[in-house]
């Protein structure tokens, strides 16, 4: 008999663009994942990172002023960051597709792309992604 292991569902607070994650396992999301940067309460999430998520059902999120679904969050971003939905779509097809992916900090990239199966900060990226809508 094989035994089902619920992945835990992580609890996080929405922190204007970015998103704490808190408690025992929120360490996992980036210790299996890549996902967010470790800080010494919890890792942190940028917005692509906490749809793409909150979509999966791997975290909730908490927050007094806005809407916390997936549409609401979606929501709220696009409306402080240019072009978030294009970008979020291009994001969301990569993790989707196994690549690990850095937003791609003072240039003109959205993402850093690394290889699969490498570490973000300890390899460097292997391409830099920007999304181009059509027409």
């Amino acid at each position: 008999m094989t035994e089902n292991k619920r992945i835990p569902v992580i609890p996080s607070t929405l922190e204007d663009t970015t998103v704490l994650c808190t408690g025992t396992h929120s360490i996992s999301l980036y210790n299996k994942g890549h996902y967010g940067t470790p800080e010494k309460n919890g890792v942190r999430l940028d917005c692509f990172e906490t749809l793409h998520l909150l979509e999966l059902e791997r975290i909730t999120v908490e927050s007094a002023t806005v809407e916390t679904s997936a549409r609401g969050l979606s929501k709220y971003f696009a409306e402080i960051i240019d072009d978030f939905m294009l970008r979020y779509f291009v994001y969301k097809d990569l993790r989707n597709r196994g690549y690990v992916t850095n937003l791609g900090e003072g240039s003109s990239f959205f993402f850093r792309l690394y290889a699969r199966d490498t570490k973000p900060k300890k390899s460097s990226a292997k391409y830099y992604v920007k999304a181009l809508q059509e027409g």
